[in-house]
């Protein structure tokens, strides 16, 4: 049991076991059987029985007993109940002269001068730093022991005189306060009166025009001030908070006419001292703090760029790590991941979100999985903090294939204490580790995929804060054998414990359960960002592209996200446009010295095997390439036809393998093309459609050459394109019709005719490529109108279908004499050619 420090303690008894709780955490199970016996004795709280020596020293609250015993949830449940503020002002009204007191409380603000306003959440109040205020009348309800007082606030402001956030202070003798102090840096600060002021200031000013969320603590030991649900600065305080009749003024001091120019939104004042999890609840309106929208962990890397040297940290704090070198997969536990092969690493520099003083909590999550189910053949670091001779922590693989949570706080890394799992984890499969450390309990405890694997008790007293650079898939930054072979996803820091609900919580990316896949294909994790290239239920090969450019950057390079990174570069006039069909960024060429040199790797040698080449494009025309390999004539091209249709070629050992399509594609629209290859024959799809095919003649060859976007070959003077290029793929397979179609629209139909309108001779389509057609009713048969489906005329088609008598709706009724729907040609559905269709 912690020193001064409050705990959480359930005992159950299920006619079974005796188990024991603290804080949440199951630790201690004792097999016991039987009744227990009724008797006379009163019940004591405090002391043993009757004895007039066993007394307890210290303090209790919040005692309660059950007449059944308590599931694991319903005590992890018990434990994180917290009482609500004392005082809640949302400022949600909108209108009037007074804010309402949410707490149940009933202590209502009355509001001067300052103006209703949007806010951080719905309405707020503006105060424009003249006499603008609201005031809470005083009340003992206000003056707690232990405090919690936060706000949002937003400001511009700056100045030399103390400015009031909220404010129950009276100038040095009583009271709390929490304001911006004097000069012009507009750090926030609390102030809370013993028999002296007991302060702590933020290190950052929050003057920016933005939305800040700041709380501060006082629990009779220490303060504590949080900016945007993170901890930014402690101090000591010590004392009994002292109090007169001081009203609670929000937006001024109430002493003086240091008033606030800005705006204020969800003012809360709590009973004590709330912790860094119900902070981030509070900044969160009230959503668990893991999975919350914002602030949970102080650092979370997605590991979703698929490209270039930069991991970026979602969160916000600019935490971004830096790759050693570019290595990423497609092949993540969702989407893309980062992918160590054992000499590469992320690292980043020392900074107070990753430092731990000696009392402070932590919890680590990740994803990994091994690169092989062959244990290591030495200690590899997947997060570490830490070296030989300076105290930190670090997760670790070990030799036997267990993960394991390790901290030292002195200066020879044992470490001091570790905890493990029993299991070998190292096999090659996905694998969600949470490491965490709970100070509270002075315990570490490791969760293997959900479920705690080992809890060891914390030895170390001195701080786990350094100056070292945080690194993940290595310990130091140098290739020296202890890099970790394999891939890292989903990674968090929290500067908080989880607890076994919230570890379960984490791993479903903050819900309750995961649903949903991009597809179902067993190659790939289910969340992962190459089942985009997959048919759910199809059980065709659909591996990803070997080479993808999308297209997406601003200026050169051209990032390859895929697996194997051989980003382009730009040469001549090249420039950015917006993409297919509005979607992110393409290319425009010029048709003069203009192309993407995609460099001479391996995965350019196309005529050896099957492949297909697609990209989207918009082109004006003549004979020009998009994508290409090779040299001259004597290579593999996905291309323009002088006739304005796609063009694929395919050079075999002195054979030129040439196919046009048949739709003409040149009409100011943006179209997908694919040429694909397979071991007898060459087809070009249009739109995913297929469009034309034919035999191959000769030898299949491998080409050398450079792979270029937008021309024949790097340096080339001739067919140069000239028009737009998009998301241009390379696969090294033949994909089936139905993939192209696929990767073309995700299977959607090009027309979606639901007849739901009732009325009108207009059938909508909903397919979003505006092919609506006209209804035709003729003059004689069954029905002789449109009319509508309310009209109750048996002569009206749409009445025929009223009621509800379509399989989904309503329906459009034809009785086979001259009624139709037809729909003319649009460039999204070539394939119907170039007349009207009917029904």
């Amino acid at each position: 049991m912690p020193l001064n420090g409050w705990l959480h303690a359930v005992f159950t008894y299920d006619g079974a076991n005796i188990k024991g709780y603290a804080n949440g955490v199951l630790e201690v199970t004792t097999p016991s059987t039987g009744s227990i016996t009724a008797n006379a004795v009163n019940l004591w709280l405090g002391r043993y029985n009757s004895s007039t020596t066993k007394y307890f020293p210290g303090r209790i609250d919040d005692v309660r007993l059950y007449n059944r015993a308590l599931t694991p949830a319903e005590v992890s449940q018990l434990y994180a109940f917290a009482p609500g503020p004392v005082g809640y002002w949302d400022m949600e009204e909108g209108t009037g002269i007074a804010t309402v007191d949410k707490s149940g409380n009933g202590l209502g603000g009355t509001i001067t001068n300052a103006t209703w306003t949007t806010a951080k959440y719905g309405n707020g109040l503006k105060f424009d730093g003249s006499g603008d205020y609201v005031t809470v009348s005083d009340t003992t309800t206000l003056e707690p022991q232990a405090i919690t007082v936060s706000a949002w606030v937003k400001t511009t402001q700056s100045g030399t005189n103390f400015v009031g956030i909220v404010d129950k202070y009276t100038g040095s003798t009583a009271g709390y306060l929490l304001d911006f102090p004097s000069g012009t840096d507009m750090f926030p600060r609390l102030t809370v009166r013993t028999s002296a002021d007991q302060t702590v200031t933020a290190t950052v000013a929050t003057n920016d025009g933005n939305w800040h969320y700041i709380a501060a603590t006082y629990d009779g030991a220490n303060c504590l001030i949080y900016i945007d649900g993170k901890l930014n600065n402690t101090a000591a305080c010590t004392g009994t908070a002292t109090y007169d009749a001081h009203a609670v003024i929000i937006g001024g001091d109430g002493v003086s006419t240091n008033y606030l120019n800005g705006s204020i939104d969800e003012v809360k004042i709590y009973s004590y001292a709330r912790t860094a999890k119900q902070i981030v609840q509070d900044m969160n309106a009230g959503h668990p703090s893991v999975g919350s929208p914002v602030g949970s962990p102080v650092s979370y890397w997605k590991f979703d760029e698929n490209y270039s040297t930069t991991a970026y940290d979602s969160i916000g704090n600019a935490n971004n790590l830096t790759l050693s070198s570019a290595s990423w997969t497609g092949h993540g536990q969702y989407n893309t991941a980062w992918d160590g092969d054992g000499g590469k690493w992320l690292s980043r520099a020392d900074d107070a979100d990753f430092d731990f003083a000696a009392a402070e909590d932590l919890s680590i999550s990740f994803w990994f999985k091994s690169g092989s189910a062959l244990n290591p053949g030495a200690t590899e670091y997947l997060i570490n903090k830490a070296s030989a001779i300076i105290a930190g922590y670090g997760v670790y693989a070990n030799t036997s294939g267990q993960i394991c949570f390790g901290i030292d706080d002195d200066t020879s890394w044992g470490p001091d204490v570790a905890s493990c799992t029993s299991a070998d984890v190292y096999d090659n499969t996905w694998h969600f580790v949470t490491a965490v450390r709970n100070t509270t309990l002075d315990n570490l405890y490791l969760y293997s995929d959900a479920v705690q694997a080992d809890s060891d008790n914390d030895t170390t007293t001195a701080t786990l804060a350094n100056s070292l650079l945080l690194y993940v898939g290595d310990r130091d930054g140098t290739d020296n054998g202890d890099e970790f072979t394999g891939d890292i996803d989903e990674l968090k820091i929290y500067r908080f414990a989880l607890t076994a609900s919230e570890v379960k919580l984490d791993m479903n990316r903050g819900s309750a359960q995961v649903l949903g896949a991009l597809s179902d294909n067993s190659t790939y994790q289910k969340q992962a960002v190459n089942q985009e290239y997959c048919i759910p239920g199809d059980t065709a090969t659909c591996s990803a592209p070997v080479g993808r450019w999308k297209l997406e950057e601003s200026a050169t390079p051209s990032y390859d996200t895929s697996d194997n990174e051989n980003s382009g570069t730009w040469a001549g006039n090249t420039t950015v446009i917006a993409g297919q069909n509005g979607v992110g960024k393409g290319a425009y060429f010029d048709g003069t010295g203009d192309w993407i040199e995609l460099g001479t790797s391996s995965i350019f040698s196309l005529g050896a095997g099957n492949f297909t080449l697609c990209a989207w494009s918009k082109s004006t025309g003549s004979e020009e390439d998009i994508v290409a390999n090779g040299v001259s004539s004597n290579g593999n091209y996905l291309l323009m036809s002088s006739n304005n249709f796609f063009k694929g070629h395919v050079w075999y050992s002195g054979n030129s393998n040439a196919l046009s399509g048949t739709k003409s594609v040149v009409d100011g629209n943006w179209h997908y093309g694919c040429q694909v290859v397979d071991a007898t024959k060459i087809y070009i799809y249009t739109d995913g459609v297929l469009d034309a095919s034919a035999a191959l003649v000769g030898t299949k060859v491998g080409l050398t050459g450079a792979g270029v976007i937008g021309s024949r070959t790097a340096a080339s003077a001739s067919n140069n394109f000239l028009g737009s290029i998009d998301d241009v793929r390379i696969y090294s397979y033949a994909r089936t019709g139905a993939q192209v179609a696929w990767d073309y629209n995700r299977g959607k139909p090009v027309g979606h005719w639901k007849f739901d309108e009732c009325q009108g001779t207009t059938a909508n389509d909903s397919s979003g490529n505006s092919n609506s057609g006209t209804i035709s009713i003729g003059a004689t048969g069954t029905y002789t109108s449109a009319g509508t489906c309310a009209s109750g005329t048996s002569t009206h088609a749409w009445a025929g279908g009223s009621a509800g008598a379509g399989k989904r709706n309503y329906v459009l009724s034809l009785d086979g004499t001259c009624n139709q729907r037809s729909s003319h040609n649009s460039h999204a559905s070539q394939w119907l050619a170039t007349r009207s269709i009917y029904l």
